[in-house]
């Protein structure tokens, strides 16, 4: 039973073309002498991709050079590819620290006047703040009875 089931499978199989290409194309010699190739312009495009799968994000400059070469005729020459320059490492540098606090002011009489409208500022707010904290004297809190 098993042998009359693969019989009946390759018969039906026969009959059926190989694929529709080959019905189309009876000779498919071609397809042996035909090697696949890719665009000229691929090797732009990975450049492209490349650009935008690392940071920090520059594509600008790739996109700029895949879009010439899509817009260059095969006769014509592919342009130049686009050569990414290498990132300026960063390095933090710590500022130097001086022992002037104020160091804009040159002369002791500036750095006298600064000093002095900074107590004045931070004197008045804190009675300022001082006030506020104060709970209220007894006398508002009978006239409010």
């Amino acid at each position: 039973m098993t042998e009359n089931n693969t019989n009946a499978k390759n018969t039906h199989e026969s009959e059926r073309p190989a694929s529709l290409a080959s019905t189309r194309f009876p000779d498919t010699a071609w397809i042996d002498r035909v090697q696949p190739k890719g665009h000229r312009c691929s090797k732009h495009l990975d450049d492209l991709l490349e650009a935008v799968q690392t940071w920090p994000l520059e594509v600008r400059g790739p996109w700029r050079a895949f879009w010439a070469c899509q817009g260059t005729k095969p006769s014509e020459p592919m342009p130049p590819r686009y050569q990414r320059e290498l990132p300026v490492e960063y390095r933090p540098v710590k500022p130097e620290r001086t022992s002037d606090p104020l160091p804009f002011l040159h002369n002791a009489e500036q750095q006298a006047f600064v000093e002095a409208e900074r107590t004045a500022h931070f004197a008045e707010r804190d009675a300022k703040l001082a006030a506020s904290m104060r709970p209220p004297s007894s006398s508002s809190s009978s006239e409010q009875e």
